[in-house]
């Protein structure tokens, strides 16, 4: 796969993710390398920071390889230490000499442990030296660097950066012993991710798992020869306890050396960026880099999820039809938002066995059990029914597809490149088998952790909140195991809506099918998540997160809404919606918002189209549309009323408005909880609110400074990225297209079963191994016990009886 970015991008991504580096007037950045080809790779990357005008301090001990004075592009700093350049070149080609020579296993074993331990002995000495260098650390700490970039093969740079409260980019290829999955806290599973030095493949054999099992087990004592100092070291110099893993953790971001097409597929964290081939020159300047199709004149069918999710599709839609690619929307004739209006996609429509009338109750009544206030088992149910008419009407629309056969045979006919689905609804990835094409999921999440199964990302109970909880990623001990019990359960309550499409791929297909098996097949997972607002969490190579991809469309304000901003003087506006689900809310609760909304002074502007309230008040329009996001840009925005629909929150989080959430059902009392633990909003009970609530809520996300400062912050950084979302997801639909799917980035974990996975079948192998030789041994033992001691300790008969 070709570098996204090139080495301006990467050098962005750097600095985009830093928030304390200054970027407008160039910033100040410490650099204590590793030296080597380690310091080589990273000399790219500091002349791109100094073009872009920072300035680049690096530190280097006085005798070095490649760290030399002659650049002109950045300040050394030298410090001197104990050995000469004599010392240290000899070191270096005793290395190069013991490659070539032929040697017994156990002296080259040996030869290599006592070369390890000179060469670690030069380093820690440099090391010891630089950190108790007092002029040189009070010169660091005088000049208020931004950021510290280092390679932490060599850890001293982390140390120096923990002793100057700096944050820290950590340049790196990889870290022996697994030390950079395990301070990343990124799971790294023995059972098809191979451990370095064992030259094993990701499709590893039973006895190549074993030899990795053990590889995984022994490899930290291995370590400790080299590292297991640094940690005596920092913590002696920091004055607390400190281990080596512990230093590494708290690195802001890993920028690995490492691409998807030479290394095999593993989970990755949020913080982990891969960077391979950071040294290849990018041929084109970034500016030019969204102008460039991948593929042009595409054909790209589209398989949507009706609603919200076809809004947030839309935009993706438009921008690849800009791109010269022809759209093929299929939809049902009865639908919520998938009109024929639109020119840039044409519509493929087929019948279905229910009604608009009967779609729009069914989903009216959604939006009305909302409000109702029903003892717990009455609303469980009551939900349970909605939630199975709902499946239905869903189920009942796969299935007429599937067996249109008119409508499947000019999809057949039409060769196109491939499918864009929200697996949501997984009747799309059904035709995508059928068809045999590659497929681009584009989604939020699916209920009950498929999107993880399918994908074979982990997904730990322990700081990953489950769907519907309202939990944060720090879980007290009690809701922990309430959250585990969801991890348990969920699967059962999604057999309401997901087994039957298992049955129905398996009868249309024609072969046994499970939906985690159908959706693993899905080449690119298109996430519309930003971990600005959900919890960082491990990642697949596969996933790509897009969140906030339907910010990107801001336009001036139509003349209407114009003059009501203008009109709001000082005072600015307020943004209310409750989505497109409601249309309608009860009196009673319709005019305790309305008292609410009277009490502020500014003009509130309410998308409802239902019986006017009797008190709406002078500052309140009620309006039947309105232009969302057009209006949170507009700088009079001062307030956002939502019901934390993932749509509307990332419109607020990139217009950095304050939001009051007033969440209805499904993810949106995850997605309040996730903005109130941030401090950019406050969460309202819409069934308990009263006037005064509502009234009190936004005169604090108004008023009270601490929510704008908060919201502000998160909208930088969710801004803050060399690429935009939605150029982002074109991107990879284009990738998709061109390439066929994109098969590099498929772990071998699909191979592999539960057991084989979780390497069971390797830990009971070792177990039975280690109980024989244990069993062995003790027989042994009694074996010589009896021998040696046997005929001393017993006495026979025969001589009882001659004694007496």
């Amino acid at each position: 796969m070709a570098p996204l970015f090139g080495l301006n991008g990467y050098v962005a991504l750097l600095l985009l993710l830093l928030p304390s580096l200054n970027l407008v007037s160039g910033g100040k950045l410490l650099v204590v390398p590793m030296d080597g080809s380690h310091w080589l790779s990273m000399k790219p990357v500091l002349m791109q920071l100094y073009q872009n005008g920072h300035e680049v301090v690096v530190v280097a001990p006085e005798v070095n390889v490649h760290v030399k004075r002659s650049e002109d592009v950045f300040a050394v700093k030298t410090y001197p230490v104990s050995f000469t350049q004599e010392q240290l070149d000899e070191n270096i080609r005793a290395f190069g000499r013991e490659i070539f020579e032929d040697l017994p296993f156990l002296n080259m074993f040996f030869r290599r442990i006592e070369r390890l331990k000179n060469t670690s002995a030069l380093f820690y000495s440099s090391c010891e030296e630089l950190l108790y260098n007092q002029e040189l650390m009070s010169y660091l700490r005088q000049n208020d660097f931004d950021a510290l970039f280092t390679d932490p093969f060599w850890p001293c740079g982390q140390i120096v950066a923990e002793y100057l409260g700096t944050p820290s980019v950590l340049f790196l290829k990889e870290l022996p012993c697994s030390l950079d999955s395990k301070a990343a806290q990124c799971p790294k599973p023995p059972s098809y991710v191979p451990k370095g030095f064992t030259g094993y493949s990701d499709h590893m054999t039973f006895a190549q798992r074993v030899k990795n099992m053990l590889f995984h087990l022994s490899e930290s004592f291995l370590c400790n020869l080299v590292y297991s100092p640094y940690g005596t070291l920092a913590s002696e110099f920091l004055q607390r306890d400190m281990t080596v893993v512990e230093l590494l953790s708290n690195g802001a971001l890993w920028l690995m050396k490492e691409d998807f097409l030479i290394t095999y597929p593993k989970p990755l964290m949020p913080n982990v960026i891969h960077i391979g081939g950071i040294n290849c020159a990018w041929k084109n300047p970034l500016s030019q880099l969204f102008s460039l199709n991948l593929v042009s004149g595409g054909r790209l069918l589209v398989i949507p999820m009706d609603g919200s999710h076809w809004l947030s599709m839309k935009p993706v839609l438009m921008q690849l039809y800009q791109n010269g690619h022809e759209i093929v929307v299929v939809a049902p004739e009865v639908n919520l938002h998938i009109k024929p209006s639109d020119d840039y996609f044409s519509l493929k429509t087929y019948p279905v066995p229910f009604t608009q009338e009967e779609m729009d109750d069914n989903m009216q009544d959604f939006a009305n059990e909302a409000f109702e206030d029903l003892p717990f088992l009455v609303m469980v149910s009551r939900m349970r029914m909605r939630m199975k008419n709902t499946a239905d009407l869903f189920y009942s629309s796969c299935r007429h597809l599937l067996y249109n056969q008119e409508l499947m045979s000019n999809l057949r006919q039409n060769n196109f490149d491939a499918l864009l689905t929200d697996p949501v609804w997984p009747c799309g990835q059904i035709v995508s088998e059928y068809l045999g094409m590659p497929s681009v999921f584009f989604l939020l999440k699916i209920p009950c952790g498929y999107d993880t199964d399918a994908t074979q990302c982990p997904n730990p109970p322990s700081y990953v909140p489950r769907s519907f909880t309202r939990y944060s990623d720090h879980m007290t001990f009690a809701q922990r195991v309430k959250n585990m019990l969801f991890h348990f359960l969920e699967y059962f309550f999604c057999s309401l809506f997901y087994f039957p499409y298992e049955s129905l791929a398996s009868e249309f297909l024609q072969r046994d099918m499970t939906l985690v098996k159908l959706l693993s097949s899905g080449s690119i997972w298109l996430v519309r998540e930003d971990f600005v607002f959900t919890y960082p969490k491990p990642l697949m190579p596969n996933m790509i997160h897009i969140g906030g991809i339907n910010c990107a469309w801001k336009k001036p304000l139509i003349q209407e809404f114009e003059a009501i901003v203008n009109n709001s003087g000082e005072h600015g506006i307020v943004v209310f919606s409750l989505g497109s689900m409601v249309s309608e809310i009860p009196m009673k609760k319709a005019m305790e918002i309305a008292e609410g909304l009277g009490t502020i002074p500014q003009t509130v502007l309410w998308r409802y189209t239902g019986e006017v309230p009797p008190n709406l008040a002078n500052n309140t329009k009620l309006v039947k549309w309105l232009p969302q996001n057009d209006l949170l840009a507009h700088p009079k925005a001062r307030a956002f009323i939502t019901h934390a629909g993932s749509h509307g929150i990332y419109e607020g989080i990139c217009n950095a408005v304050p939001m009051v959430l007033m969440p209805l059902f499904g993810d949106q009392m995850d997605n309040a909880k996730r903005i109130e633990s941030r401090g950019a909003g406050v969460t309202l009970n819409i069934i308990e609110m009263t006037a005064k609530d509502i009234s009190d809520a936004l005169k604090a996300v108004i008023y009270d400074k601490k929510y704008k400062e908060n919201i502000q912050r998160l909208s930088e950084l969710h801004l803050d990225r060399p690429i935009h979302p939605l150029d982002l997801a074109v991107h990879w639909v284009e990738f998709v297209m061109k390439h066929k799917g994109a098969a590099h980035l498929r772990p071998a974990a699909h191979d592999l079963n539960w057991i084989q996975y979780h390497s069971l079948d390797v830990i009971a192998f070792l177990l039975a191994v280690v109980l024989l030789a244990l069993f062995i041994s003790f027989k042994t033992c009694l074996f010589c016990c009896r021998k040696c001691f046997g005929k001393n300790g017993r006495v026979s008969k025969k001589s009882k009886s001659k004694s007496h």
